[in-house]
């Protein structure tokens, strides 16, 4: 049995069975986790990280971590997540390979690695945050220089950016993808007969189309601007809306799973973007078994196949939004056709454990040492956000 542990903000997870080897990996999660805590797995679905720790021999470190790690007073001065590169430099010597959840971590430590010369390898999970900075082409030509740095792309087309605008080594960059909880999102019977179609987050979303577009369609618009990373802002602020809009928080995921439950199918109305956007809700309701109606941008996700588990609109177009939502409200049969076939793609190539499977493979490409899915044959649910589940 997995005994995951929590102690000064290092995530950790021991092996009873077999000792410690130098193939562990570091974690580097920016920001302060609340996952490893009883009260937060039952209301929240898992994340990638603690699927790829199930799998694999891993420490997870947090901005937590730096409680009883940053005791220069110089350091302490500085912004967290500039404490957190530089003293990840440590937790990371001491792993073979380390994962990072994001650009903005990552770049920092690839920053710290040219300044030390340290060449451990890093694979940085990449959502393309960056790439509409004015900046980010400067960075990416001593970035792309850096040939023990590997990008793990959320989509194709943000891998394709990576090498065929900005010059990275194909060698380098991997189109990772993206994987959701498919325990917690999945399919529920409806409870209420009243016809809801459900909008969702905050981050790029453009409501102001969407609203448009269902003006004289009778159906009800729920939009729930709820955001973990984004402030809760949208176009639509002080906007007077018509009566078949309610817009309203989702509370919390489990508020967000009981709307998508209810909801006929769900729509994912956005700016363009060169940054993945909508990933989360789109890849959620799909796994719920809702087909989706989602804005075609820059930077567009994996998981809508148009026409066969959902639709895919152009930036702005009000009047093929409008035709979408209007053929499935008036063909709910197709609808929910399109959610079962949303659901079975989800299944096959979008899970967790499918995702940690291509995470994997960039570990591996990063450092051949690593021995990736050593616990892969573990009950998935055996552990789930470092505490001991009976199953």
């Amino acid at each position: 049995m997995e005994q995951p542990n929590h102690n000064n903000g290092r995530i950790e997870k021991t092996m009873t069975n077999r000792s410690k080897t130098s193939t562990n990996c570091a974690y580097l999660l920016g920001g302060t986790v609340p996952h490893f805590t009883s009260d937060y797995a039952d209301m929240n679905p898992q994340s990638e990280f603690q699927e790829f720790m199930r799998r694999n021999e891993s420490t997870a470190y947090d901005f937590s971590s730096l409680t009883d790690s940053c005791s220069s007073i110089l350091l302490r001065r500085l912004k967290q997540k500039f404490q957190f590169a530089l003293v990840a430099s440590r937790w990371r010597n001491a792993s073979n390979v380390s994962i990072v959840s994001g650009e903005d971590i990552g770049m920092l430590c690839a920053l710290v690695d040219l300044v030390t010369g340290s060449k451990k390898p890093i694979v940085i999970i990449t959502h393309g945050s960056y790439f509409g900075s004015k900046y980010w082409k400067y960075f990416a030509r001593i970035l792309a220089a850096q040939r023990h740095v590997h990008w793990a792309c959320l989509s194709q087309s943000l891998a394709a950016a990576m090498v065929d605008d900005y010059g990275f080594s194909q060698s380098n960059v991997h189109d990772t993808g993206y994987g959701v909880d498919t325990n917690f999102f999945k399919p529920v019977a409806k409870t209420t007969s009243k016809p809801m179609i459900l909008a969702a987050g905050t981050a790029n979303r453009d409501y102001k189309t969407l609203i448009s577009a269902v003006e004289d369609i009778d159906i009800e618009l729920r939009i729930a601007a709820d955001s973990a990373w984004y402030p809760v802002a949208t176009n639509i602020n002080g906007v007077t809306l018509p009566d078949n809009v309610i817009v309203k928080s989702a509370g919390n995921y489990t508020g967000l799973r009981q709307l998508y439950g209810l909801s006929q199918f769900v729509v994912v109305p956005m700016h363009d973007a060169k940054f993945a956007c909508g990933y989360a809700v789109i890849v959620e309701a799909m796994a719920m078994g809702k087909a989706v109606i989602a804005t075609r941008t820059s930077s567009v996700s994996d998981f809508i196949i148009d026409g066969e588990n959902g639709f895919l609109v152009d930036v702005g177009d009000v009047a093929t939004l409008h035709e979408r939502i209007k053929f499935l409200v008036e063909h709910p049969e197709v609808a929910s056709n399109m959610g079962a076939r949303a659901r079975f793609d989800i299944e096959q190539s979008w899970s967790l454990p499918s995702y940690t499977s291509r995470l994997e493979t960039a570990v591996i490409a990063a450092s051949g040492h690593f021995k990736c899915g050593v616990n892969s044959d573990t009950a998935p649910s055996s552990v789930r956000f470092g505490r001991e589940i009976n199953t």
